[in-house]
């Protein structure tokens, strides 16, 4: 029970440093940008490090963020299944016709900016909390952990409601989806930097087909969310099936 209480929390003041640095970081210069990135991947570093600390009374190392040959295996793999999936969807939305063109707008400021709003305040620090914090704390079976895991970082997205309620369920649904597929790589690749890769990657993928001048509508969450649940009913099936004694 414990550890349901843990991860509950965690998942419930996620949302206090973002609070706390959108009152003293602002801008759309790249410096702002990269400022607001760093003080964000710190924030969240320190956040879990006191619950990790004081709370779980763990070291550090439970958190899987060792870069190694195995890390970069993970990373590499779940980048670069994210960014398929993520294409094959815009590619889907285009042929659909739910999309705005526009002029491209690529720049060596623009494309700072992408990466560091993609990995550096999005990807990074909430895979930190998500499929590194809450994922080792909670004392349950792989793929239930993974569920679960993925259930509390969808709850987050529902502020999206406030955006209306076929715009947040979507972006609900997604959440979950691509969390699940997160936590999968996770866990089967023994690092966090697979998941910081699908988050990140879906962000930044989507971020360079903006900067080319697309805009999608709701049918790019929809594809890309069904893709990445799919995907995640394939692997769980694959990796963590019951094999029967022969």
């Amino acid at each position: 029970m414990k550890t349901f209480v843990r991860a509950f929390i965690m998942t419930v003041t996620y949302f206090l440093p973002l609070f706390l640095l959108s009152t003293v970081v602002s801008g759309e210069t790249v410096t702002s940008y990269l400022l607001a990135g760093v003080l964000t991947v710190l924030a969240y570093l320190g956040l879990v490090w006191l619950y990790l600390t004081f709370w779980d009374k763990k070291p550090w190392s439970v958190m899987k963020l060792r870069v190694d040959h195995q890390a970069i295996k993970g990373f590499v793999l779940a980048a670069s299944w994210t960014v398929i999936i993520v294409v094959a969807s815009c590619v889907g939305a285009i042929f659909l016709g739910d999309v705005d063109k526009s002029a491209a707008s690529w720049s060596v400021a623009n494309l700072v900016k992408a990466f560091v709003s993609a990995f550096l305040i999005q990807g990074f620090p909430e895979e930190l909390v998500f499929r590194g914090y809450i994922f080792q704390t909670l004392h349950l079976k792989p793929a239930h952990k993974m569920l679960a895991s993925a259930a509390l970082f969808a709850a987050i997205h529902l502020v999206h409601l406030t955006s209306g309620w076929g715009f947040g369920l979507l972006t609900t649904a997604m959440a979950f989806s691509f969390g699940l597929f997160a936590a999968i790589l996770r866990d089967r690749y023994q690092t966090t930097w697979a998941a910081v890769a699908v988050h990140g990657g879906i962000h930044m993928t989507r971020k360079m087909f903006e900067l080319a001048g697309y805009g999608f509508g709701n049918s790019h969450f929809m594809l890309a969310g069904a893709g990445f649940l799919l995907c995640s009913i394939y692997l769980l099936w694959r990796w963590y099936r019951p094999v029967a004694d022969v």
